[in-house]
């Protein structure tokens, strides 16, 4: 049998090299239970990779009892709402940075801005919300939402716009964490999926402004 040597860089028959020139971190929630929910400890590291239709996942516990860490795979038929297989049906591979509550935070590559913009729409239609955090150019990490674009904020109605900035001032779009939706809608006095929806809105308006850009 002939191997390909991997010193020659050649790639196998049938097998391709694409750039990906955007890097994208969402926070995703999801829209029903997970295996995860049963799991008594916090969660320190998580690998998914799909398969068939197949989830097969590593998560890394936090150990009881001064016992270290401990390691559990889990192999299952994914769920239809699971958010990993928004991903890979736009050839893109989920990377999943940290879980919380009912949420992921994913880190994926993209060949272009076009291609996160379908994946946020898609994962809209499973997932009870979806936040884009952030949006960079995969090469230099320089941050493409402040590089290239400005926002035509025109484009929002008066509600969308109040909570968009509402949010940013709260922190609900920082990394480290600020207000949650729940937060941010009893401020408003409107309920939860009804504050999703408004931000989702404006966010979508904002993003067709990027691709278009770009």
């Amino acid at each position: 049998m002939s191997k390909t040597d991997p010193s020659s860089g050649a790639c196998s028959p049938g097998s391709t090299l694409e750039d990906r020139t955007v890097q994208a971190v969402l926070e995703v929630e999801r829209g029903g239970p997970c295996f995860l929910d049963t799991l008594d400890s916090d969660i320190l590291a998580l690998d998914i990779q799909f398969h068939d239709g197949e989830c097969h996942c590593d998560v890394t516990l936090d150990g009881q009892d001064d016992d270290g860490v401990v390691t559990k795979h889990c192999n299952r038929r994914a769920c239809s709402y699971c958010p990993g297989l928004v991903f890979s049906t736009h050839g893109c591979i989920p990377r999943f940075r940290r879980t919380r509550d009912n949420s992921f935070v994913i880190r994926t590559f993209a060949p272009d801005a076009a291609t996160v913009a379908d994946v946020v729409d898609e994962l809209r239609s499973t997932c009870e919300s979806v936040r884009l955090r952030r949006l960079t150019d995969a090469d230099s990490d320089a941050d493409l939402i402040e590089q290239v674009f400005e926002v035509d904020v025109s484009v929002l109605t008066g509600k969308q716009r109040d909570a968009l900035e509402r949010a940013i001032e709260g922190g609900y779009y920082e990394p480290s964490g600020g207000k949650s939706l729940t937060d941010l809608a009893e401020e408003f006095d409107i309920s939860k999926s009804a504050l999703s929806q408004r931000l989702s809105r404006a966010e979508s308006k904002l993003m067709k402004q990027l691709v278009d850009t770009r």
